[in-house]
């Protein structure tokens, strides 16, 4: 019975071991930093001329609400089909 308990103990340990270093990992997406203006059609032009279609969420459509005017956006970015897709953690207005 005493080794039993040793065995679930240790396989528990190893489990909570990969758990923290797997978990982080799929989680993971390249948050990134973006400048540039709003577009009516929901597309972040970047001042470096790359193009994010925002993603349509509560914050993306809050984001799209500013069209025409320059931003400063933080957010998760995949791309998906040869498209960027930003999806806005926060975003603030710029002068």
């Amino acid at each position: 019975m005493r080794g039993n308990r040793k065995t679930l103990v240790s396989c528990l340990c190893v489990i909570a071991f990969v758990a923290m270093i797997v978990a982080p990992a799929l989680s993971w997406a390249d948050d990134a930093t973006v400048t540039g203006m709003v577009s009516s059609e929901g597309i972040l032009q970047a001042d470096d001329g790359a193009n994010y279609v925002i993603n349509a969420d509560e914050k993306g459509d809050s984001l799209i609400k500013e069209a025409g005017k320059k931003v400063k956006v933080v957010g998760a970015v995949e791309e998906k089909e040869g498209k960027k897709i930003i999806t806005v953690s926060n975003y603030e207005k710029m002068e």
